[in-house]
């Protein structure tokens, strides 16, 4: 992702996130070093996205967010229900054992 994550691109950003719902990942890391801004709108469709993807039993996480986009995540309770990672590393261990958990669960309940 890049530039701006307003009201004005909020549809454009929920039409690509949909999109990921139907690839073949187990987990996804949205990338927002270049992101300069980002509002309600942009946050809303990302927790959307995010509640979908746990609903279908995989992970997701923001990556490397920029300063703007840090301190927005910092100012919005409802952001933490989105991990947020500085580096691919800690991402990567992280989805690895959540998707894992996941899966045992899911084995266990049949």
């Amino acid at each position: 992702l890049n530039g701006d994550l307003v009201e004005e691109s909020a549809q454009r950003l929920k039409k690509e996130l949909t999109g990921l719902l139907k690839a073949p990942w187990k987990s996804i890391a949205l990338l927002m070093k270049s992101i300069r801004q980002m509002d309600e709108s942009a946050l809303k469709v990302i927790l959307d996205f995010h509640d979908e993807y746990l609903r279908l039993g995989r992970y997701s996480a923001i990556l490397d967010p920029s300063p703007q986009v840090d301190e927005f995540l910092l100012e919005h309770k409802d952001a933490s229900r989105l991990d947020v990672f500085g580096t691919e590393k800690t991402f990567e261990e992280r989805a690895f054992a959540t998707t894992r958990e996941i899966e045992l669960r899911k084995k266990n309940k049949s």
